[in-house]
């Protein structure tokens, strides 16, 4: 043993705080060697070992039963001490080395964890805030908080170009102002239904109202066992039907416009005639019936969540 190795035997065994970690470490290095070696606990890979020194004690048991005293004396003295000097340099030779290899391995395992950790560390330090900084920190949250609160205040009372609520906005009036001119003077219903209560059903009917010229119906809230069951028939959850005659150019325009701005498909079906939805059903009107399905939402919203 070199002087530098024997500084640090001295070193470790030294400093009393450092004897539990070496334990541990040693512990560890044993179940790992023996585990290895062995497949087995230490009590196994001890018992490997004394295994063969029984089998040496038990022929010299044999040979002086069978042969007498003299005769051990004469021959198994010098074959068991090189049977014992065999067993004890495949111990040290054998598993010494592996022992050592584990020390090792284990050694770098666990120094590889701990750099792991002080990344892991360092990466969380970087995303607290610098004592030193942390007034200006405080500062800029403050601000930035003054100014959200100051534009929630505006979008309360007016929309902003580039909004997605301008957006919708635009197109349903867009959608029908279209149905209002494609009709050509023509009378029309835009009836609407929804299997809830639907805050975008109830926009749609209330700029249907004031811009299509049409009579606007729904969404009714009332409880009508037969309207309860068209509302619901054939609809599909997160989209919007829109049922017209086929070849209606109006309905074709009110679907062009909203795309893009809730999620529709076309239907050709009509309304159901075995109860009157409204005064004069059925006498030449234009109709256009939406029909919502459940957890209809704006296009921009899904995508803002990502859904």
């Amino acid at each position: 043993m070199d002087a530098a190795s024997l500084a640090v035997f001295i070193a470790i065994f030294g400093h009393a705080e450092w004897h539990s970690n070496l334990l541990r470490f040693t512990a560890r290095v044993w179940h790992v060697f023996v585990t290895y070696n062995a497949g087995s606990t230490s009590p196994g890979f001890v018992s490997s070992i004394l295994f063969s020194l029984l089998g040496v004690v038990v022929l010299a048991i044999y040979i002086a039963h069978t042969k007498g005293r003299k005769a051990l004396k004469d021959h198994m003295i010098e074959s068991f001490a090189l049977a014992v000097f065999g067993i004890v340099t495949v111990v040290f030779i054998v598993y010494g080395t592996q022992f050592a290899w584990q020390v090792a391995k284990v050694g770098y395992e666990d120094h590889k964890t701990l750099a792991a950790k002080v990344d892991s560390l360092e990466g969380e330090k970087s995303h607290m805030v610098d004592p030193m900084g942390r007034d200006s920190t405080i500062a800029d949250l403050k601000d930035k908080l003054r100014e959200s609160q100051s534009q929630l205040a505006s979008r309360k009372k007016m929309m902003f170009i580039g909004d997605p609520v301008f957006d919708n906005t635009r197109k349903i009036l867009t959608a029908f102002q279209s149905y209002r001119i494609m009709s050509k003077g023509q009378r029309c219903v835009v009836y609407i239904t929804a299997p809830s209560q639907s805050s975008i059903a109830t926009i749609f009917a209330e700029f249907s109202n004031s811009v299509s010229g049409c009579s606007t119906f729904g969404p009714s809230v009332r409880v009508n066992p037969d309207l309860d069951e068209e509302t619901t028939s054939g609809m599909i959850s997160g989209v919007v039907l829109i049922h017209a005659l086929r070849g209606d150019a109006a309905a074709n325009r009110v679907e062009e416009a909203l795309s893009g701005t809730i999620p529709l498909e076309r239907s050709y079906k009509p309304l159901s005639n075995a109860f009157p939805h409204y005064q004069d059903q059925g006498t030449g009107e234009l109709v256009l019936w939406l029909q919502f399905g459940p957890d209809v939402r704006w296009t921009s919203d899904r995508s803002t969540t990502g859904k």
